[in-house]
């Protein structure tokens, strides 16, 4: 999957935290559709928030302090991607290929806020 530094960027700076998170998470399931088409991701808001990864009976879960959250939105343009991919790899997410460049910029830092 492809990812743009400009367009994140505008994401970034125009969006509130959560509907940050909710941004994201739509490009992860874009990514993780790449790999299995079944795969689901919902986010949920208890005090704090959760993301959770769902395909076919496996569940991966990633939490969100509201105070974490806040401090990787203004961190950088791909820290928030970064830590919600760290916690479903460690939760044994299994990841396929990458045909572009989101998993490269996310791990690698290719685009700076």
């Amino acid at each position: 999957m492809q990812t743009n530094g400009i367009v994140r960027s505008y994401m970034q700076q125009v969006m509130s935290s959560e509907d940050f998170l909710k941004y994201v998470a739509g490009i992860m399931e874009n990514q993780l559709h790449e790999w299995d088409v079944n795969y689901e991701v919902f986010v949920m808001k208890w005090p704090d928030y959760e993301m959770v990864v769902k395909n076919g009976e496996k569940y991966y879960h990633a939490e969100l302090s509201v105070q974490d959250l806040e401090v990787l939105h203004l961190k950088g343009l791909f820290e928030l991607d970064k830590r919600l991919w760290i916690d479903l790899m460690e939760k044994v997410l299994p990841f396929g290929d990458d045909y572009g460049n989101y998993l490269s910029t996310v791990f690698h830092g290719a685009h700076k806020a």
